[in-house]
């Protein structure tokens, strides 16, 4: 019956449920773990090579065998390079400000630009979008008052800001006190 199964499931123990680690899907724990292996299979990888798996068979632990098996395939070309986003020109980042400036979302600028939300958020405001309001950065503050200030009512803060409308009005409150600061 052993004969029937195939060579990788052979084996007494096996840990393929395991869940992985965060460096599973590097390579740098490999060159120290394993870097007789690594260096092979990139050496297969780059010949393109059919008889790898023999090599990742033998290593133990299915955290290194996915590594492994994740940089031939990548290494080979089977698997595409993961690349960082381009950082936005100049022009982008005015046509966003410009964008915003009119009374355009942000999710709005984002779809129009092709770029995430998250990026027009630290363009325009210095930081990371945060959902407590407790944890606004002095540069969005100074936008939420500036804004109340030209007469945009808090609602529209919110949703240009992409904020809870709670978020606009505590900054709101916290600058003016306790007069109408609803509009």
């Amino acid at each position: 019956m052993d004969s029937e199964l195939p060579q990788f499931c052979k084996h007494e123990y096996s840990d393929q449920h395991y869940p992985f680690n965060q460096y599973a899907k590097r390579g740098a724990f490999l060159i120290k773990t394993n870097p007789r292996e690594l260096k092979i299979i990139s050496a297969k990888a780059k010949d393109k090579s059919n008889d790898y798996m023999p090599i990742i068979l033998k290593v133990s632990g299915s955290q290194a065998q996915y590594a492994l098996l994740k940089h031939y395939h990548t290494i080979a070309g089977t698997i595409p390079h993961t690349q960082a986003a381009k950082p936005m020109t100049i022009n982008e980042q005015v046509a966003a400000y410009n964008l915003f400036q009119s009374g355009t979302s942000m999710q709005e600028i984002a779809s129009e630009l092709n770029r995430g939300i998250s990026t027009i958020w630290r363009l325009l405001t210095g930081g990371k979008p945060n959902k407590e309001y407790n944890r606004i950065t002095q540069r969005v503050r100074n936008i939420i008052i500036d804004l109340y200030e030209k007469g945009v009512m808090a609602s529209s803060i919110a949703e240009r800001l992409n904020i809870p409308h709670r978020a606009v009005r505590a900054q709101i409150y916290e600058r003016k006190g306790r007069g109408n600061y609803d509009r």
